[in-house]
């Protein structure tokens, strides 16, 4: 009798936005489409032959186009008033089994407004392949700060 496992990756978005004072105005909670290039950085990252980079950053854009497989950026990626893309603190969490999930911690501090439609993960601070992306809506002002965790749960299906 031949076992067969079936493993997927969920990956899932916690947006925390944040007033000057530190009041909390905004929380989202979003399921994510890993892209395909994202799948084939995963499935790399499993060999050393192959290898790869992993993915550090996240990124704030503006365009709220669906998010679809094929897309390898954002439609309209943020570079001013404190939304730029940033480096992040990753770990390894537990969610069902120990260390089942990857987990990247972002937190960006606006100086001017902006109107946040989208977020990926990539593997390189102004380039690089794009892990996942999602759209939402949230505006910011000057004195808000956003505080993104990224996780990704390696499940049994």
């Amino acid at each position: 009798m031949k076992t067969v496992e079936n493993i997927k990756a969920i990956g899932i978005y916690e947006l925390v936005l944040r007033d000057r004072f530190g009041r909390i105005k905004k929380r989202l909670k979003l399921k994510n489409m890993i892209v395909n290039a994202g799948l084939a950085l995963l499935s790399g990252l499993t060999l050393s032959d192959v290898g790869g980079t992993g993915c550090d950053y996240l990124a704030l854009g503006t365009d709220n186009t669906a998010a679809a497989a094929d897309q390898t950026a954002l439609l309209a990626e943020i570079s001013t008033n404190g939304g730029e893309r940033t480096a992040g603190t990753g770990t390894q969490v537990t969610t069902t089994t120990t260390n089942d999930t990857s987990q990247l911690v972002v937190t960006w501090n606006f100086t001017g407004s902006l109107s946040l439609r989208e977020i990926g993960m990539f593997n390189d601070p102004s380039a690089g392949t794009m892990l996942s992306r999602q759209v939402f809506s949230m505006d910011v002002v000057n004195g808000d700060s956003l505080q993104a965790t990224y996780k990704i749960i390696f499940a049994r299906a």
